[in-house]
């Protein structure tokens, strides 16, 4: 998210998703397989403040970023005896992520 052009709060909302499989043999007697699939999704809501203040001839902005995540695990083996599977889910919120300090600076003209 770019700094804002004028003085004033900017909201966004940015969303990410990962999905992944794998599946592969393990060198247990050559007969044994091991299979795992995880997705991840996450909406990240974005708030950035630039205020009227300069500092060394920059504005000053600060911000602070709130990840809500979803995620799915699951998981199996097969071998001559049979398969075994297992699987999990979760949500939460992630890590905070605070900026205390943002300066944006404005180029006069082209470079």
């Amino acid at each position: 998210m770019p700094f804002p052009e004028r003085r004033g709060s900017r909201w966004l909302i940015s969303s990410f998703y990962y999905n992944a499989s794998s599946s592969f043999p393990l060198p247990i007697g050559g007969q044994v397989s091991a299979s795992l699939d995880a997705s991840i999704f996450t909406d990240a809501l974005v708030a950035i403040d630039r205020t009227s203040l300069e500092l060394l001839g920059g504005s000053y902005g600060y911000g602070a970023v709130l990840p809500v995540l979803w995620t799915e695990l699951s998981g199996g083996i097969a071998a001559a005896t049979g398969t075994r599977s297992a699987g999990e889910s979760n949500s939460g919120i992630g890590d905070i992520l605070f900026y205390p300090l943002m300066l944006g600076w404005k180029s006069m003209g082209a470079i």
